[in-house]
């Protein structure tokens, strides 16, 4: 079981197989890609993620971010071409 929000409207889509959930998932996709719309899914916890890779359709996930700290920004315009230095 799954469910569905677009324009205010929640749908719950109910299946037999996780082969009917996949192939659920896809045709979503492909109608939405259609119009320019897929984003790809966000799952709202590890165990959601964990549930749609265990029945084979992992590949419709968005990928997880790569958590790299973030660059500093130059406080003024010259800042950026300002060596670094750093005491011994």
């Amino acid at each position: 079981m799954t469910s569905c929000y677009e324009n205010r409207v929640i749908t719950r889509l109910d299946f037999d197989t996780k082969e009917e959930f996949a192939q659920q998932i896809e045709d979503l996709i492909k109608f939405h890609a259609m119009n320019d719309a897929w984003r790809g899914i966000d799952p709202p916890s590890d165990y959601v993620r964990e549930r749609f890779i265990a029945v084979g359709a992992g590949r419709f996930l968005k990928a997880l971010p790569i958590l790299r700290p973030l660059p500093l920004k130059a406080s003024h315009a010259g800042a950026a071409d300002t060596p670094l230095v750093h005491a011994a």
